[in-house]
């Protein structure tokens, strides 16, 4: 929105990036479906997108590098997923499988298994990211800071209540707050959950691994000679204790599905975790796009109850100029920046980047159907 000449307020109730983003390394890339569905599609597009975005606004390195990332098939059942999926969809410039002494070249180290490769594949700091996007002249920051309310007025717009001491009027708001975004009266309608988790880092190792390696859990070069690996998962639950059970955890992990790497740990390390908070959907697709009036939405299509299949002619009615990107699980990375181009061009009228099944895919109003059929 900066870029287009737009003044824009980002609030946060912490620091930038002080939570999931704030882990010191995340994994970019697409894991795809055999049968390259609408959500595959949004993924990869997203994918392609945030590395083009991380060329340009990182592109020292520094804090990114698309050293690859390996996508192991750590069983046969992912194996046959990974062949099937290659040969209905080749696409040799984004991803190609490799074999277990092709994908021990690539990663330095010895690997036992088969898997796809994406040549481009990242690790990225996400805080770096953010605080590079923030560094426009139309940007405003405003950390530590809590919305304690949200209201609209009709005629001065949005009021946004800031530590119950000052309101900020705005035409749009656009909330990315995860989970904490239904705390709003207007929606208290989203069927999101948290789930938390814990990765784990060991400081001062150096280890032979030139690209980034994925199977249920993933492993990282290093950066800064620390090593990042994990992560764990808490379902339904915002609990970011650091547990020593889950750093060790995440450390058979390793040993199990990444041994080359688990054997070159020094004889003595201090292990180190870090635990936050990732926000998801009951679909595990993130939820983009306009928000409607969810009263009048239940009111107007109670007819969904009884038929799920009710063609409808009358329009929803929208909030005006409210807008989520939230849900982004832990493939934010892939997912977030294409988002949020969408809702820009939803602002502004430009051309939808994405399909239309994608963008009705992403839609909050598939939340209040799904709340209408279930009510």
């Amino acid at each position: 929105m900066a870029k287009r000449g737009w003044k824009v307020t980002v609030i946060d109730k912490n620091t930038i990036a002080s939570g999931a983003s704030g882990n010191a390394q995340g994994v970019l890339y697409a894991k795809l479906s055999a049968e390259m569905n609408l959500h595959s599609q949004f993924y990869l597009s997203g994918y392609l997108f945030s590395l083009q975005q991380l060329k340009t606004h990182l592109p020292d390195k520094q804090d990114w590098n698309n050293c690859g990332v390996l996508q192991l098939a750590t069983n046969e059942k992912e194996e046959k997923r990974q062949a099937t999926f290659y040969e209905r969809h080749p696409m040799d410039e984004v991803v190609k499988p490799v074999t277990a002494k092709e994908a021990s070249g690539i990663a330095g180290c010895q690997i036992d298994h088969p898997g796809l490769f994406f040549k481009d594949g990242a690790w990225v700091h996400p805080k770096s990211w953010c605080e590079r996007l923030l560094d426009h002249k139309n940007i405003t920051l405003m950390d530590h800071c809590t919305v304690t309310s949200l209201s609209y007025d009709p005629t001065n717009g949005w009021q946004v209540e800031i530590n119950s001491e000052s309101t900020l009027q705005s035409d749009i708001v656009v909330i990315c707050n995860g989970d904490d975004a239904k705390r709003f009266t207007s929606l208290d309608f989203l069927p999101t959950k948290p789930v938390s988790g814990q990765v784990t880092q060991i400081p001062h190792q150096d280890i032979q691994l030139k690209t980034v390696l994925c199977g249920d859990h993933y492993v990282t070069p290093t950066h800064n000679r620390n090593l990042n690996f994990g992560a764990s998962y808490r379902l339904n639950t915002a609990n970011c204790d650091v547990l020593n059970e889950e750093n060790q955890s995440n450390l058979d992990n390793l040993s199990d599905q990444f041994p080359s790497v688990a054997a070159q740990l020094s004889d003595e390390y201090t292990s180190t975790g870090r635990a936050s908070v990732r926000c998801t959907s009951p679909d595990y697709t993130p939820i983009v796009g306009a928000v409607c009036d969810a009263q009048h939405f239940q009111e107007t299509f109670t007819a969904l109850k009884k038929n799920r299949k009710w063609r409808f002619e009358t329009s929803a009615k929208y909030q005006p100029g409210l807008y989520l990107n939230i849900a982004h699980g832990s493939r934010g990375l892939s997912s977030a920046p294409l988002s949020a181009e969408l809702i820009i061009a939803s602002i502004t009228g430009e051309p939808i980047p994405m399909p239309k099944a994608q963008m009705d895919m992403l839609s909050p109003n598939r939340c209040l159907v799904n709340k209408v059929i279930k009510s």
